[in-house]
């Protein structure tokens, strides 16, 4: 696969507690058991809006949990899971 690139699109929170489709930096694996997932499908659920509704969630944080898409890249422990696999419904927290 490609290198992650340096920047992606992302579901960004916006200081009026709207939300907008941005450009963010590219993900880089920060420790050995995480993996970075190219997303083809994502959505946002209740608790995702709810969360900006009430300013729990800050301005320029990622909004979404709901994903579906391809291992992209794996950490070094990373065991249960290889790069080209298919992943769908998981919880995933950028900050």
């Amino acid at each position: 696969m490609s290198r992650v690139p340096a920047t992606i699109k992302a579901v960004t929170v916006q200081s009026d507690k709207s939300v907008k489709v941005t450009e963010v930096p590219g993900l880089k694996l920060t420790q050995p058991n995480e993996i970075i997932i190219k997303v083809y499908s994502g959505a946002q659920n209740p608790t995702d809006w709810k969360s900006v509704a009430q300013g729990r969630a800050p301005a320029g944080n990622i909004v979404g949990n709901d994903i579906a898409g391809i291992v992209f890249e794996v950490g070094s422990d990373v065991t249960n899971v290889k790069v080209g696999d298919r992943v769908e419904s998981l919880t995933v927290t950028i900050a």
